[in-house]
């Protein structure tokens, strides 16, 4: 049996968009779901005996990071509350190989079995139909988020990655806006400074000194993770 708190939270997973409320309990006990606590750095595996899983985030944050034979990492996407992870994976049925999911903070995670998700059960229940047009929206959705990344890493100098990070975290964190014109910007970033210069592939001195540079010249202010965008970045 499910806390109530995951169940109240699960309506604002995009997996379950269009279920019910009265549909979860039944729904999570049919797929095979359960909730497992990762602690601070601890890697989460999503396959286990054959089995694929994927994962939602209850609370906490979880890193997709990827790492080479030389053993240089980069974060490719930050998985926050709500946020789905390991569906490409599962999918596509490719192992992991050298990407692994780490908990950046003690989080929560909802584990799912990918198969008993994407697969009607012989009950033939009415959720399962809603939740597998979700996951194919989900994915989607994923693949803009990489999309973004792309041209965040893809431009040529720091100063313009550091500014298409921002940028675009302006426009998340502030839909309402159509032109960044009325200043000051407030925004929170997910990263912290380690994590963003491996987010761009930048290394951490370099981005602590630009965006130093930045402050000096006017265009932000910032302490920690929260930033105050002063005027047009560029």
């Amino acid at each position: 049996m499910f806390d109530n708190k995951y169940l109240k939270q699960l309506k604002d997973v995009n997996l379950f968009r269009e279920v019910r409320p009265e549909e979860f309990p039944a729904m999570l006990g049919c797929i095979g779901a359960f909730v497992k606590e990762y602690s601070k750095d601890e890697i989460i595996n999503l396959t286990e005996s054959n089995r694929k899983y994927i994962g939602i985030v209850l609370s906490g944050n979880i890193h997709m990071i990827q790492e080479d034979i030389w053993g240089n990492r980069a974060i490719i996407l930050n998985i926050s509350k709500n946020d789905l992870f390991g569906e490409t994976f599962a999918c596509g049925g490719e192992d992991t190989g050298n990407v692994i999911f780490t908990a950046v903070e003690k989080s929560e995670v909802m584990i799912l079995p990918f198969a008993r998700i994407m697969h009607t059960c012989a009950s033939a229940c009415s959720h399962h139909q809603k939740v597998i047009m979700n996951m194919v929206s989900v994915l989607a959705e994923k693949n803009v988020s990489l999309m973004s990344k792309i041209d965040v890493i893809s431009k040529n100098t720091l100063r313009e990655k550091l500014i298409s990070y921002l940028t675009k975290e302006i426009e998340r964190q502030h839909p309402e806006l159509s032109r960044a014109e009325t200043f000051p910007i407030s925004i929170t970033l997910s990263l912290g400074r380690q994590q963003l210069a491996e987010y761009i592939h930048a290394n951490r001195s370099a981005v602590f000194r630009e965006l130093n540079q930045m402050k000096d010249e006017g265009l932000l202010v910032f302490e920690n993770k929260n930033f105050k965008i002063l005027k047009k970045l560029e």
